[in-house]
């Protein structure tokens, strides 16, 4: 597994070239006085397909030919069935949204519904992919999806030049440890701030960073996909120290607030693709002179 600066880089560039012929160069637009990244416009609506698509491209054909088994709300296993040949298993959880089910099916997903929190589906995505020689594929703990994912980073900063501040949604951590590598290319002068976005009921990396003695926030969002434990192994956890430089939370109240006020602006996306907007209206005390990037990450 790689770990040294070099390492990243060497990854993060052939990452780049693995998905430039499948992925979208997403526009950056102008909203509510930041640079927003649109990742609703990614092909299949979620930034999720720049890691699916450096997995899957980086993966030995001979690794894939029986298929690839996830675990997943919706948008990884969307992009695994769109991207891949062969037949993608896509372990929910027992309570998902139909909606989404049925979106996956209709890419030619083979649904599978798991009980439990996202880690006890995950853990019985893995035990699936173990016992039947398949292709295991996570968004939060498989280095070459984090690496799809810090495509994302560059291109915003490519786009935007210089950024004081960036705010990411975190669920899994993937795009938030994707990002963060890609930050990481840069001179400590010119990186812009990482700020990663959590709920108050759901909020693992905060808790990680900054462990108390109370019980671990809990309950349910509007934003089903934000909700839940990390996956074991979740490559958030190694990087949050010096890949994130703060981590603010947000209520079901914040959400819906950032996702009418995108709407106004002509960005139509759910409640947690609205989250890193959330995230930068909840810090309002900022000098004019400071340059926001906000990641709108998918659809959904």
């Amino acid at each position: 597994m790689p770990r040294t600066k070099g390492d990243h880089v060497a990854a993060i560039r052939h990452a780049w070239r693995r998905v430039a012929g499948t992925i979208v160069r997403t526009p950056v637009v102008a909203a509510g006085g930041a640079l927003v990244k649109r990742e609703d416009l990614q092909v299949c609506g979620s930034f999720k397909t720049r890691g699916a698509a450096n997995f899957l491209f980086a993966a030995p054909p001979s690794q894939q030919c029986r298929g690839v088994v996830c675990a997943s709300s919706g948008n990884t296993g969307r992009a695994l069935a769109t991207l891949n040949t062969t037949p993608t298993y896509v372990f929910v959880p027992a309570d998902a949204d139909e909606s989404k089910i049925r979106r996956l099916l209709d890419c030619g997903a083979r649904v599978v519904p798991a009980g439990g929190d996202f880690a006890t589906v995950s853990a019985a995505a893995r035990e699936f992919a173990a016992a039947h020689e398949l292709l295991y594929c996570s968004s939060a703990t498989i280095w070459d999806f984090i690496y799809g994912n810090a495509t994302l980073g560059l291109e915003l900063l490519q786009q935007c030049g210089r950024l004081d501040e960036i705010f990411v949604p975190i669920g899994g951590g993937g795009l938030a440890a994707g990002v963060g590598l890609a930050l990481s290319l840069l001179p400590k002068v010119r990186r812009p701030a990482l700020i990663g976005v959590e709920l108050t009921v759901s909020c693992p990396v905060r808790e990680h960073l900054a462990p108390s003695a109370g019980e671990r926030a809990t309950g349910e969002s509007i934003a089903d996909c934000m909700v839940g434990g990390l996956e074991a192994g979740a490559i958030i956890l190694d990087l949050a120290a010096h890949a994130l430089d703060d981590v603010v939370l947000v209520s079901d109240a914040q959400l819906l607030q950032a996702q009418e006020e995108l709407a106004h602006l002509g960005v139509a996306v759910g409640p947690g693709p609205a989250a890193a907007f959330a995230g930068y209206r909840s810090r309002s005390a900022r000098a004019p002179s400071v340059r926001s990037g906000i990641v709108v990450s998918g659809i959904r």
